[in-house]
Order: C-alpha cells, then sequence, then structure tokens
C-alpha cells in the first residue's frame, strides 16, 4: 500500500514538473511573440510615417490651415534641397512656407502633399523633384506620373503650381552596378515636364539650365560640392522663380465659357 501511494505520489510530483516546465514555455513563447509583433510594429509605423514624411510638419501646419487661397503664400514642396533652401530668407515680399523633407523617397511626395500643400491653401505651390530619384527601383513613369499627380491636385483645388526642371548631379554621379543612366533620363524628364506644363499652362522654371555646366554636370561654382545649390545657385534659382510668379500676376485670367 506504502509502495502504490509513493508511486502515485512521484507521477504526481513528475506531472507537475512537465506541467510547470510546458507553462514556463509557453510563458517565454509568448513574451518572444509579443516582442516579435512590438518590434514588427515599430518598423511598420516607423517605415509608414518616415516614409511619407507627414509627421515632420503637421504642428506647424495647423494654425495655417485655410479654406479659402490665402494670397501672397507660396509653399515650396520637395525633397533634400528644398528642405536647405532659405526660402523664407529669399521671398521677403512674400508668406514662404517651407515643406521640405530631407532624404524623402519619391513615392512619400504624393502621401504628404494634401496635408503639407492643398490644407495651406497657398497662392502658388513650387514642387522640386530631386534628380536622386533617377535610379534604380524607381523608374521615369513614376516620376512623370506623380508629378503630374501633385501638379493637377494643386491645379484643381485653386492652387497655381510651379514645376522646376531637374538639377543635374555632379558628373561622377551615376548609381554603381547599373545601367540606369540618371543624366539620360534627367533630359528625359525635363524633356517632359517643358512639354506637360506647357500643355497644361503650368508655369516652368528651368532649374536645370541655371545651374548646368559645360560637362552637364553641376556647375562648381553654384552647388556645395554635391547635387545641393549653394548661396549663390539658391539666389539664382529663386529670382528665376520670382520672375516666373510676377509674370504670372500680371497676366490677365483666361476668360472662360461661352462668347
Amino acid at each position: 500500500m506504502a509502495t502504490r501511494n509513493f508511486k502515485r505520489l512521484m507521477v504526481s510530483l513528475a506531472l507537475n514538473v512537465v506541467l510547470v516546465g510546458f507553462c514556463a514555455y509557453t510563458s517565454m513563447k509568448a513574451l518572444e511573440y509579443r516582442d516579435h509583433i512590438n518590434e514588427f510594429l515599430y518598423k511598420y509605423e516607423h517605415v509608414v510615417q518616415e516614409f511619407s514624411g507627414r509627421e515632420r510638419y503637421l504642428d506647424e501646419n495647423r494654425p495655417l490651415r485655410s479654406d479659402a487661397i490665402v494670397p501672397g503664400r507660396i509653399v515650396f514642396f520637395g525633397m533634400t534641397t528644398t528642405s536647405v533652401w532659405p526660402v523664407e530668407k529669399l521671398f521677403t515680399e512674400y508668406e514662404a512656407i517651407n515643406r521640405g523633407v530631407a532624404r524623402q523617397r519619391l513615392g512619400g511626395l504624393p502621401l504628404r502633399f494634401r496635408s503639407d500643400v492643398i490644407s495651406l491653401r497657398p497662392e502658388y505651390v513650387v514642387i522640386e523633384v530631386s534628380s536622386y530619384n533617377l535610379r534604380e527601383p524607381n523608374t521615369l513613369q513614376e516620376l512623370t506620373e506623380y508629378t503630374a499627380d501633385m501638379a493637377e491636385l494643386a491645379a484643381y483645388n485653386g492652387i497655381k503650381p510651379v514645376l522646376t526642371t531637374l538639377i543635374p548631379p555632379t558628373k561622377d554621379y551615376e548609381p554603381y552596378e547599373s545601367d540606369y543612366s540618371v543624366f539620360d533620363s534627367l533630359q528625359v524628364y525635363n524633356s517632359w515636364l517643358t512639354h506637360y506644363a506647357d500643355s497644361n499652362g503650368f508655369l516652368l522654371v528651368d532649374v536645370h539650365g541655371l545651374l548646368v555646366g559645360e560637362n552637364g554636370a553641376i556647375r562648381v561654382d553654384l552647388s556645395d560640392g554635391g547635387i545641393i545649390p549653394d548661396e549663390s545657385g539658391f539666389r539664382a534659382i529663386s529670382e528665376a522663380i520670382r520672375k516666373a510668379i510676377t509674370a504670372d500676376k500680371k497676366t490677365p485670367p483666361k476668360k472662360t465659357g461661352r462668347r
């Protein structure tokens, strides 16, 4: 009898040990699973927020939102070049608002266009797209479509788009291990943009023509050594944009309707 009870006790203890071990293992796996989920969510939120860049100016945009076009307000919308463009200093006669996000990828621009441009209802929006995007996996079709989407969305909302040709990079700027030619693609895009702006009646500023040197690359005396213009380069671009907007303001609006 005593032997039988002892065996039962040992079996019960063994079962308890197995059960405790199973619970501990399950708890450990649950914690690991939770950690993986949290890591995934963090990466997802980081990619979404960083990719679109919408978080960058949300607080600054709130007091600037408007239901009607604000005369004299110009939003400068773009990537790294725009982010360091001292527009407030160079356009003192206007309410110049910088909405550039450094190192932003091509597909992120349209995702924040409504919050950073449309909601502010500027009179004009200067759209700057970097030639940095002329690399795989981006395609020229994506670049042209995104540009057209933003320009037409602005125009639909009564905002006049000011399009700029691509700034030429340095001569040695070509993606490694790729047949993708930045300079050939740049010429194709600029040619398309010129035709597109003319066909739709949008303002166009030939930034490329202002900054390009004889070798097809950005002039060293107008750049910071890379793709970003220096102070003289930004002044040249800004003056060209100012002239285009000034001329547009003096142009009588087109008549609509039947005569």
